[in-house]
């Protein structure tokens, strides 16, 4: 059984070890894709998708590849690989390679001119970046959406974005030139040429960086050309063209020098570099401008053949321009972001406000529960105190007037004396009647201070009163009471009525209820 599992723990691990370690390909052009991406794209267009067994590496690859493609200037198309990264990164929550593809999916709705669609794809990356102050995607995002906003014409906000991205390409230490060129098309835009070309100035482009010294002469050519300065612009644009251009930069070019030339009434040139425009990959906009030369080559050349040709395509170029432009306004969808934003906001403070809310009324009803319980306890636990001191007092009250009988027994025996006489000596042994703070300490220990409360609450009662309180809790005959306090039976009935005026009660019955009540704890 043991050489049977020592046999397989080889196999599992390679096994494990195969799904989990990312291939070799993958970590360097992970390494190289930003420093050197045509290498990058080169290791991963040797790897075959299908090879790839792990989730892991396959969302990886999806993202690698379509971040090589763009940092080499190649167009973006639908990419089913970047798709299951999304999904993948979605379901796994990793919310900076979920960021990251989002911008790169926006680059490929761009490139589409699905502008609507990469806007919101853009703004879900930016809320990532924003947060964890990623300045170099910042940076991508912000010149994006000032090429949107340019190209719906509102200059300003496209103005304000390419400053941001400046700022944020800055802080990144990538290179700043691209966005001083982004503010010069900005201005040109604007037809602020003078500051355009200020800008175009600022860089510090060697030609050895061909494909940014090509856009700077591309963008100079342009600024002469709709200052009307056809000659410097003629001068600038054929000389952009010798270098290299990415994405629809030759379309742009070609198309520029074909408008160029046609207002210089070069038409057999304006149509041959409308032709070569067509040729390389253009957008909607660039085809429309396109056709609108060559239709209107061949209307001055009276071909009303190859004009009708262009006329259709011309059209249909329209069309689609239009389609693009009918699309929400940047500032639309800005908006519409930032309201989605702050109502998850408001309902997550909601969420958060609602589960404070139960926690803290679950915390106070168990509070309440605790606190209810410790009253209860401590409630039966002075109740069987008072139950007890109660009993103590009773058997005190009883232990009292015991002694009381038992004086008048061995009085009756041994005094030869009146009955008035006896009785008063026999209290005054046992009560200490003769001397009132011996008697009231006495009557206070048995009665729970009674004598104290009835002087407190009422200052008019006198001793007489006071005493007659006492030997009435003592339960003491009536005759013996009329010997005791020196009276009649009718002088002690008008006593406890005058005492039970004090006491603000409507008749003498009431006194024990009072009294009773007085002696409780």
């Amino acid at each position: 059984m043991n050489y049977k599992i020592n046999l397989f723990l080889p196999f599992i691990c390679i096994l494990l070890l195969s799904c989990s370690i990312t291939p070799s390909e993958l970590k360097v052009a992970e390494q190289l894709i930003e420093s050197k991406p045509d290498s990058a794209l080169k290791i991963l267009q040797r790897i075959k998708p299908q090879n790839i067994k792990s989730d892991y590496n396959r969302a990886l690859y999806g993202l690698l590849k379509i971040e090589a493609l763009d940092n080499n200037y190649i167009p973006l198309t639908p990419d089913s690989a970047l798709d299951f990264s999304i999904a993948y990164y979605k379901k796994k929550n990793d919310q900076k390679h979920l960021a990251t593809s989002y911008f790169y999916k926006g680059r490929i709705c761009r490139n589409m001119q699905k502008d609507d669609k990469a806007i919101a794809l853009f703004f879900s990356a930016f809320d990532y970046f924003s947060k964890n102050n990623d300045y170099f995607f910042l940076s991508k995002i912000y010149s994006n959406f000032g090429d949107v906003c340019l190209f719906q014409t509102d200059y300003k906000t496209g103005l304000h974005y390419y400053k941001l991205a400046l700022e944020c390409a800055k802080k990144s230490g990538e290179n700043i030139n691209y966005k001083i060129i982004y503010l010069g098309n900005a201005y040109r835009r604007m037809k602020n040429f003078k500051t355009a070309k200020k800008y175009y100035q600022k860089t510090k482009i060697q030609p050895n960086d061909s494909i940014l010294y090509g856009m700077k002469i591309q963008e100079m050519g342009l600024n002469f050309y709709f200052s009307n300065n056809f000659d410097s612009a003629q001068y600038y644009i054929r000389k952009s063209i010798k270098y290299p251009s990415k994405k629809n930069a030759y379309a742009t070019k070609y198309y520029a020098l074909s408008d160029l030339l046609f207002d210089l009434a070069k038409y057999d040139s304006a149509s041959y570099y409308a032709k070569v425009a067509l040729s390389y990959p253009h957008n909607f906009y660039t085809q429309r401008e396109c056709y609108r030369i060559l239709t209107n080559v061949e209307y001055l050349r009276k071909d009303i053949t190859l004009m009708n040709k262009y006329m259709e395509q011309y059209k249909n170029s329209s069309d689609s321009v239009r389609k693009i432009e009918s699309q929400p306004k940047f500032k639309v969808l800005e908006s519409l972001h930032y309201a989605d934003l702050k109502a998850k906001k408001a309902k997550q403070e909601m969420i958060l406000f609602v589960a404070i809310l139960l926690i803290s009324m679950l915390l106070s009803g168990l509070l309440v529960h605790v606190l209810y319980k410790r009253n209860k306890q401590k409630k039966q636990q002075l109740s069987i105190v008072k139950d007890e001191l109660n009993q103590k007092q009773q058997h005190v009250s009883k232990s009292l007037s015991k002694k009381i009988e038992e004086n008048k027994a061995s009085h009756i025996i041994k005094q030869k004396k009146s009955k008035p006489e006896l009785v008063k000596l026999l209290y005054n042994n046992t009560l200490h009647l003769d001397n009132w703070q011996e008697f009231k300490f006495e009557m206070n220990h048995t009665f729970n201070q009674i004598i104290d409360k009835l002087e407190k609450e009422y200052p008019e009662i006198t001793q007489r009163e006071l005493i007659w309180c006492c030997l009435h809790l003592l339960e003491i005959p009536n005759s013996d009471r009329i010997d005791i306090l020196d009276t009649t039976t009718d002088g002690l009935y008008k006593l406890k009525q005058r005492l039970a005026k004090k006491v603000k009660l409507k008749s003498t019955k009431e006194l024990d209820d009072l009294l009773k009540q007085i002696i409780t704890l």
